[in-house]
């Protein structure tokens, strides 16, 4: 597919540790650059996200997406419940060790401000870009999409979905049968603490039917609470919208990266 770009855009493919993905960079972008990078979602890939990052990048941000283990020039996993079951939770927490190697070459080969960096995810993403947010301080801030924060209900909820629990699958006494099923390690809201006062977007769909909006909510409720620092924290649930990020979403997310990333 081609994806038409702003002429003032720069864009090329890169691969790091080999990792492959995607650079762009507005023309206006001076060094050291503020940098975004995007984390795409379960079934997607980097080169599906090309259009986004391009416009994210148009606002005058240099922007990276790369692919995903087992997604995208990495491979593929059949979209099934016995592979969501075992590899999404790998993946997360896959993406999660890769940060600090990716980190690094962004500051040393392309000139990333190590003071003006942010993450953002859609969907599987959201919870990618969460679980940073929780282990590296030095991200400057974080944007979700259609994710959740609350691990264990999200495990509640897709296993409820396959008519079993999570205690069942992890037994084999599940409708599914034998299955490896490995939680992931990060909890972000039971390191909630680690996202106070640090500037953090939330947004949810009112009628996903994919990832539950409550799974956010007691993380906002936390943060409503804890934050001291106004306007650092948001959570925006959008009616009527379910599984996807509309351009009033993204609208939202630049509006709160133009604030924190300046």
């Amino acid at each position: 597919m081609s994806f038409p770009l702003s002429p003032h855009v720069q864009t090329e493919s890169i691969e790091i540790a080999g990792i492959p993905g995607y650079r762009f960079k507005a023309e206006a972008c001076r060094k050291p650059y503020p940098t975004l990078i995007f984390y795409h979602g379960w079934q997607s890939n980097a080169d599906r996200q090309r259009f986004r990052a391009g416009v994210l990048a148009a606002f005058g941000y240099q922007v990276f997406i790369f692919d995903g283990p087992m997604h995208g020039k990495r491979g593929h996993v059949e979209d099934t419940p016995e592979n969501i079951l075992r590899y999404f939770w790998q993946v997360i927490d896959q993406e999660v060790a890769e940060f600090p190697v990716i980190y690094e070459e962004l500051l040393e080969t392309f000139a990333a401000d190590p003071n003006r960096l942010a993450v953002m995810g859609h969907s599987m993403g959201a919870f990618i870009s969460l679980a940073l947010m929780t282990q590296y301080p030095y991200i400057s801030c974080g944007i979700g999409y259609n994710g959740a924060s609350d691990w264990s209900f999200i495990e509640e909820n897709l296993a409820m979905n396959y008519r079993t629990t999570p205690e069942a699958i992890k037994a084999g006494r599940s409708p599914l049968g034998e299955v490896t099923y490995q939680p992931s390690q990060y909890k972000p809201l039971q390191a909630a603490d680690k996202l106070v006062n640090r500037p953090l977007f939330l947004t949810n769909g009112a009628e996903d039917q994919t990832i539950p909006l409550a799974g956010n909510l007691r993380l906002a409720d936390y943060l409503q609470v804890h934050n001291s620092e106004e306007g650092v924290f948001k959570h925006e649930i959008y009616e009527g919208v379910g599984h996807i990020v509309t351009d009033g979403m993204l609208a939202d997310g630049l509006n709160f990266l133009k604030e924190h990333l300046k």
